[in-house]
């Protein structure tokens, strides 16, 4: 069974602005959550959005950060 890490209440708003997946790295917690960014990858086609122990980063920006602002995740995958 997989452990959960409760970071606090959410007190985030997306205003489409892009700052949150630009210009930094986004580690992932381990490799259940590497896969399923790779999954994400795969469905969105985004080849090897995984690299090291982060999601990778193209231009300086997150490589699910659409041309909108928007993250594709969470745009079409809900």
């Amino acid at each position: 069974m997989a452990s959960i890490q409760v970071l606090g209440e959410n007190r985030y708003r997306c205003f489409g602005c892009g700052s949150c997946c630009f210009g930094h790295a986004i580690e992932l917690i381990d490799a259940d959550e590497a896969a399923r960014i790779e999954a994400a990858g795969e469905k969105l086609g985004v080849p090897n959005p995984v690299e090291g122990t982060g999601v990778r980063f193209e231009a300086n920006r997150c490589v699910f950060h659409g041309q909108d602002n928007l993250c594709q995740i969470h745009k079409e995958l809900g």
